[in-house]
């Protein structure tokens, strides 16, 4: 029981973390194509 809440935590913090970076990345380029 406690194997599988480890693994969904896991997966919810690599989904956290992919989300967020793709959020920035987009910023970023959304950032930089208005600064021009």
């Amino acid at each position: 029981m406690t194997i599988e809440k480890h693994e969904r935590s896991t997966k919810d913090l690599v989904k956290a973390a992919v989300s967020g970076w793709l959020g920035t990345a987009l910023e970023f380029m959304d950032f930089k194509s208005h600064a021009c």
